[in-house]
């Protein structure tokens, strides 16, 4: 797998079949086709971005997503997904980071849930300044919680 570049680029609905392969591959309680086909193209509060990989050979594929909802000055990051066979490259930071750099008002509070397990991310919203400010208990399953994490705005 000799990647040549990673495109950060909004998403548009001919990327929603890789979206949704990627988010049912991700989730125990995806997202519906519909309900991503909204968030890409009718909800005007949705941005919907992807990190595309093109390859040495000039193929390309998309390896993740994010989508967020910006609501009252504040963004909520809905989901956040790499696929699979692409994860530990690094591209969840280049994903979560252009998403960043894309804000153009800094004041921005961004807010996430996260499974309480799940390290790897909590680590690397740690990372970009989220820092964990409640739970939601069973939030995914029973015994499945959601730690509730802050990005506060530079002011």
């Amino acid at each position: 797998m000799n990647i040549k570049n990673k495109i950060f680029r909004k998403a548009d609905v001919s990327d929603l079949n890789r979206i949704l392969e990627i988010e049912e591959a991700s989730f125990d309680t995806p997202w519906s086709r519909e309900a991503l086909r909204i968030e890409i193209e009718e909800n005007e509060l949705s941005e919907v971005y992807v990190v595309e990989l093109e390859f040495e050979d000039g193929k390309r594929d998309i390896a993740g997503f994010l989508n967020y909802v910006k609501i009252l000055g504040e963004i909520d990051i809905n989901n956040v997904a790499i696929d699979k066979k692409y994860r530990n490259l690094g591209l969840g930071d280049f994903l979560l980071s252009s998403t960043i750099e894309s804000l153009s008002d800094r004041e921005l509070n961004l807010t996430l849930e996260v499974r309480h397990d799940n390290y790897p991310a909590i680590n690397l919203y740690k990372k970009y300044g989220f820092k964990e400010e409640g739970i939601r208990r069973d939030y995914y399953k029973a015994g499945s919680h959601a730690i509730i994490m802050w990005r506060r705005g530079e002011k």
